[in-house]
């Protein structure tokens, strides 16, 4: 036994030495072999040149990452209706490749946010503020602003601020859809003021916070019956809005401010928004609509982004049909689908699909000076309408 011991201990350390050996030998003819490869100058450079134009195109590439907080809560004190708070927030680029921002939707409540820069070096820090009010909405609310990165891991930051409202007088909701709006026609939506004490709420003023389009919009109230009054609230008031004839055309906002003397004086805001004849707007994963911007994102040589979009119409061109008429630059993909319409409400909506492609070269496409994005236009052969649209990416 001990023999048979011995004699498998002796045959394995004679493998390793042996395996070390044949490494060495075979790395000493390979260090050999290397000065000869180079020995001709005009080789040598060529080769280089090959390496260097390998590497700018397939080697790995320095990625910006951003990284940082994206959650505030203020839920520990109740807030009243319109309350007026401000989060803060922090992105730091801790990757070794400028990382870009751009602002994206953010909530009605959001007031105004601002960002401190939107390019970052490496170990740069750029502070995000968002001011805004609380909901008129009583209970929890989530109030949310998106960020778009060339970061390929994140590609969006959203901050979140969460907390609780409290208050004897709110509304039903927040936030109202009217749709679309015939330009000709009045349109009306309802929603309710809710009081918790027996006393039913009672209107001093309203404001329409949005002057330029002010005329078009008025306000009327009723009494609710007491059987009408929603679970959880023990008085009600119904609250008529409507958009009156001749509301400029397109996408509009428009946030409504009233003022209540009983059963207590409250400040309480509703945000309308909804489209008017002969609207032409799109609408997806990306799209800023504030700057007619499509962010892609950031992304490694090799993969690709998708970006799926609705390009919808309403008015007296409803069912025009678009085509792509222009992609810059040429490896930028758009492709867009057939008309979907819907005689019955005056609608139509084509799906848009814009692709970077995995092939795509190594480059940035991203810059407050539009000529320097990438850029796309659609065009209905029909009509000449055309909607024109920049994109924005990276490709590492």
């Amino acid at each position: 036994m001990l023999r048979t011991f011995l004699f498998r201990v002796i045959v394995s350390l004679a493998c390793v030495l042996f395996g070390v050996a044949l490494g060495v030998w075979v790395g000493g003819m390979r260090f050999r072999q290397i000065p000869q490869t180079y020995a001709d100058p005009e080789a040598s450079a060529g080769v280089k040149e090959a390496l260097e134009e390998y590497e700018a195109q397939y080697a790995p590439a320095p990625l910006p990452v951003a990284k940082g907080s994206a959650f505030a809560d203020f839920s520990s004190t109740p807030l009243q209706p319109g309350d007026s708070f401000v989060s803060k927030f922090s992105i730091i680029n801790s990757g070794e490749a400028p990382l870009l921002l751009e602002k994206g939707a953010f909530s009605p409540e959001c007031l105004e946010w601002s960002l401190s820069q939107n390019t970052l070096a490496p170990g740069e820090i750029a502070v995000v503020e968002l001011r805004c009010a609380a909901p008129s909405v009583a209970g929890t609310f989530d109030i949310k602003a998106t960020l778009y990165t060339n970061d390929p891991k994140r590609s969006q930051v959203v901050f979140r601020t969460k907390g609780r409202v409290d208050s004897n007088v709110s509304v039903e909701t927040s936030q109202l859809s009217l749709g679309l709006c015939p330009i000709n026609q009045t349109k009306t939506i309802s929603t309710r003021l809710l009081s918790k004490l027996n006393v039913p709420p009672e209107v001093a003023s309203v404001r329409f916070l949005n002057e330029a389009s002010a005329p078009f919009f008025e306000v009327a109230f009723e009494n609710i019956d007491p059987t009408m009054v929603p679970l959880g609230a023990k008085s009600a008031l119904r609250m008529i809005l409507s958009v009156k004839p001749g509301l400029p055309k397109g996408p509009f906002r428009q946030t409504v401010e009233l003022t209540t003397k009983a059963p207590e004086e409250r400040v309480l805001r509703l945000h309308l928004e909804g489209y008017s004849e002969d609207d032409l707007s799109l609408s997806g994963s990306g799209w800023t609509p504030a700057d007619h911007v499509l962010v892609l994102g950031g992304v490694r040589r090799g993969k690709s982004i998708e970006s799926r979009l609705t390009l919808q119409q309403s008015g007296n061109n409803f069912n025009d049909v678009f085509a792509v008429g222009e992609v810059q630059p040429a490896f930028l993909l758009a492709e867009i689908g057939e008309l979907d319409v819907d005689p019955t409400r005056g609608t139509s909506k084509q799906a848009l699909v814009v692709t970077l492609p995995k092939d795509a070269p190594r480059g940035t496409f991203w810059s407050e000076e539009p000529e320097k994005n990438g850029r796309i236009v659609l065009k209905s052969p029909t009509t000449g309408r055309e909607l024109v649209f920049y994109v924005k990416f990276s490709v590492f």
